[in-house]
């Protein structure tokens, strides 16, 4: 809750969604983003009730949110290595290696993307 609470806080801030001037909102007496907080714990809720919907909608929700997060983490891996850019590494940084594991990585997500993609449990007969 905490990390999805501070994410949708900043992009409030940041004007980035429909309802920023809402969940930008930080309460008087806690100086806290209540409102960003209850948003994520009803969001989270709604997820929640998939559970009554069944296990393939479980699963569908899980490949979607899976694959767009492995899509999201490539675009900057990608833009890294193939575009000029002035990124200057920090005090930790893999070196020489920096390049090969940034390209085993790009090269792994296509594969776990698909390998998502198919059901955890086959169905070989319909059900009647």
């Amino acid at each position: 809750m905490m990390g999805s609470s501070m994410l949708l806080f900043a992009r409030a801030r940041d004007g980035a969604l429909l309802l920023s001037s809402i969940l930008y909102r930080i309460n008087s007496f806690t100086g806290m983003p209540v409102n960003t907080v209850w948003f994520v714990i009803v969001m989270a809720g709604l997820l929640g009730l998939l559970v009554c919907a069944g296990a393939g909608a479980i699963d569908a929700i899980s490949t979607v949110s899976i694959t767009a997060l492995y899509v999201a983490y490539a675009i900057p891996m990608f833009a890294r290595f193939a575009f000029d850019n002035d990124f200057k590494p920090g005090p930790f940084n893999l070196g020489f290696f920096s390049l090969p594991i940034g390209i085993t990585a790009i090269a792994f997500m296509p594969f776990m993307i698909l390998r998502f993609s198919f059901p955890t449990t086959p169905t070989p007969t319909p059900p009647a």
